[in-house]
């Protein structure tokens, strides 16, 4: 798979290492002499509401 950054004009080669949805993605990609892996982990937060308005309908 391919991500590119278009801001950059960059395209680069990634491989997906594990996708949990919702929960952590792993992937592996070039690093400047092997390859490098990276990892996000995510957690669902509450729903601020501070300063937040019902919709004016």
């Amino acid at each position: 798979m391919q991500w590119t950054w278009e801001c950059y004009n960059v395209t680069i080669d990634v491989t997906a290492k594990a996708i949990e949805p919702a929960r952590r993605v792993v992937i592996e990609w070039p690093g400047y002499s092997r390859q490098t892996q990276v990892e996000w982990t995510f957690q669902s937060l509450p729903i601020a509401t501070r300063g937040c308005r019902e919709p004016v309908t």
